[in-house]
């Protein structure tokens, strides 16, 4: 099954992180935005396949947010950021 989620997506001084508001706050660093994107899928997937193994339901991905809502949310120390759509098989 394909699921995505948003990421607010933060160019920072040792390259770039993403935080899943969806996934509990999932947060994922890379040195470089396409490792950064890997590393996203990735973590998103282990997310996703740990919340089935426990049997606990998939979070609903949120609708209309901003990077400001998510920098708000949690209190990121970031002036402002983009959103990804991050898209997985699991």
């Amino acid at each position: 099954m394909t699921y995505q989620y948003p990421a607010a997506v933060f160019e920072t001084e040792d390259g770039w992180t993403a935080v899943f508001p969806d996934l509990d706050g999932l947060t994922v660093s890379a040195a470089t935005m396409e490792g950064l994107m890997e590393a996203c899928r990735e973590d998103m997937q282990a997310f996703l396949f740990a919340q089935k193994a426990q049997g606990a339901p998939l979070p609903q991905a949120s609708g209309n947010i901003t990077a400001q809502d998510v920098i708000r949310r949690y209190s990121l120390p970031y002036a402002s950021g983009n959103m990804e759509e991050i898209t997985v098989e699991a």
